[in-house]
């Protein structure tokens, strides 16, 4: 078990860590949909989404003003 921030609420998660940042890279940077990458990688569009925010928040936290983004 990979140990998560507390901000995330998840002890466990269906994908390794890399796979998730690689998943959400292609979401944020190259504009894929969630719902493509989700049934490739046999989760659902909805655990993408969230992946995808909790990732921003994250971010949010690190750079102030990522939040009027």
């Amino acid at each position: 078990m990979i140990p998560y921030p507390d901000g995330i609420g998840s002890r466990w998660r269906a994908l390794s860590v890399g796979k998730i940042a690689g998943i959400v890279l292609a979401v944020l940077r190259c504009d894929q949909r969630p719902g493509d990458l989700a049934g490739g990688n046999g989760v659902h569009r909805t655990t993408v989404s969230r992946w995808v925010r909790e990732v921003v928040g994250l971010l949010a936290v690190r750079a102030p003003r990522l939040d009027r983004a």
